[in-house]
């Protein structure tokens, strides 16, 4: 198995660059891809119209909350083996946009201790407060 971290990609290293398509477009295997926004649009729009067959063996890790707007794409989504999301409201969102192959993988974050929230305050910028 090979990890390939996608910001070297982003970064434009070359190496990475080289890595990232091999595995995008080469025919063996699976991918597992945790990827937000834009570039895991880009990885599934390339494997929908390039690399359908590798795309359904392949699971996808949603990062971040975000549900697109955009049924062509949802449908993209649906080529995956399956897609992993970090809450069931999440999972319930994509599943109402059209997506069924959506399941919860939590956040491996570790929580505070601690409950803390984020509050403004004058000027822009932010203060945590813990509550216990």
């Amino acid at each position: 198995m090979e990890k390939l971290d996608l910001m070297d990609v982003k970064r434009r290293d070359f190496r990475a660059i080289k890595s990232f398509v091999k595995a995008v477009a080469g025919r063996d295997g699976a991918l597992i891809i945790g990827a937000s926004g834009d570039l895991r649009k880009l990885i599934t729009d390339f494997m929908y119209c390039f690399n359908r067959p590798k795309m359904r063996r392949s699971l996808l890790f949603v990062m971040g909350g975000r549900v697109p707007n955009d049924t062509a794409y949802i449908k993209r989504l649906g080529c995956y083996k399956r897609v992993f999301v970090e809450t069931e409201s999440m999972r319930k969102a994509f599943e109402e946009a059209g997506a069924q192959n959506v399941s919860v993988y939590p956040n491996c974050r570790k929580r505070p201790a601690v409950p803390c929230q984020v509050r403004k305050t004058v000027g822009g910028a932010s203060s945590v407060l813990l509550s216990d």
